[in-house]
Parts: C-alpha cells; sequence; structure tokens
C-alpha cells in the first residue's frame, strides 16, 4: 500500500516500542520521506531498498537508498533507446499515478536527443486499480491516439528487431543441435 501516513507512524513504533537499531524499508519514495524524519529524530538509520525520488538523501544523514535514482534510470534508458535499439523517434507512455513513473519519464524527456512523436500520459484511478478491465480499457483508448504514422514506423521497428533476434535464436539453437550430434 505505501501509505505515507502509515510509513511514518511504523517508523515510530518501530524505533519507540520495539527499540530497533535500523529499519530497512520502506518501499516507495513517498513512503521513505514521511518515515525518515522520525528515524532521523531517534537517529536510526533507515535504509530503502527501492526509494528512487531525487534529492530524497540530500541532508539526511541517517537515509540510504539501495538502488539508482530516476533521473539517473531515465538517462541510462535514454542511452539504450538510442545506442542500442538506434531509435531515432519513440513513443513515450507515462502512468501518471506513479510519482516514480513521472519522475523516470521526465529525466528519458530531458535527455534524449531523438523525436518522441508522442507522450501519452495514463490517469490511473482508484477504480481503475480495483477494475484492471477498465485500466485495460482506458490505456487502449489513449494509445489509439497515437497517430498512424508513428504508430506503423514503431511497429516495423518491433517486427524487424523481432525478426532479427528470431534469426539469431535459430542460428544458436542450430549450432547447440549441432554440438549435442
Amino acid at each position: 500500500k505505501s501509505d505515507p501516513a502509515e510509513a511514518a507512524n511504523a517508523a515510530t513504533k518501530l524505533i519507540s516500542d520495539d527499540k530497533v537499531v535500523a529499519i530497512v524499508g520502506p518501499a516507495t519514495s513517498g513512503a521513505t520521506a514521511a518515515a525518515v524524519p522520525n528515524a532521523t529524530k531517534a537517529g536510526v538509520p533507515l535504509i530503502s531498498p527501492s526509494a528512487t525520488q531525487d534529492g530524497l538523501t540530500k541532508n539526511q544523514e541517517y537515509l540510504f537508498i539501495g538502488t539508482f535514482q530516476d533521473s539517473f534510470q531515465g538517462k541510462i534508458i535514454s542511452k539504450y533507446v538510442t545506442e542500442t535499439l538506434k531509435a531515432k523517434k519513440v513513443v513515450l507512455y507515462t502512468d501518471n499515478s506513479s510519482d516514480y513513473a513521472k519522475g523516470v519519464a521526465k529525466a528519458f524527456r530531458n535527455a534524449y536527443k531523438g523525436e518522441i512523436v508522442a507522450d501519452e500520459k495514463l490517469v490511473v484511478t482508484a477504480l481503475m486499480v480495483k477494475n484492471l478491465s477498465n485500466k485495460q480499457h482506458q490505456l487502449k483508448l489513449q494509445i489509439s491516439t497515437i497517430s498512424q504514422a508513428s504508430l506503423q514506423q514503431l511497429m516495423s521497428q518491433i517486427k524487424q528487431r523481432n525478426s532479427l533476434k528470431l534469426t539469431k535464436r535459430n542460428t544458436t539453437m542450430k549450432n547447440l543441435q549441432h554440438l549435442q550430434r
């Protein structure tokens, strides 16, 4: 659930009642940001294995994160799309209900030097989270807004890459079968 208020209360309980010497968690950046003041006040290290928000650890003596920040992830994705996939045009699709997704997408937009032909945002409501089919329907509706030419180009690139991968995979399988004989 990663509710910030619950994370702050849990940190207080762990520190005051359970007398822990360190806390591992919470999972999200928002919950971590809510829990860190209590941990800092008590001098208890808080280690989040998955909080990624930029600047979260700034001036936080007792907060440690175990993964890369959003901005770094967005830059690396941009580099991969540019150098490995050699994509000159992309469609950027972001789950607008997720701070993580928004942070990575922002960093990607800033780092990517190609053309973003469509920048779509999915707005997820509480009803959609409870009813996955509604979320899927909304996703289909939003994808349909992407221009046909851009989508055709994207699908063409995906088919070419998949075809190349299949060719490489088939060649590898033939070589392996030959070695087994």
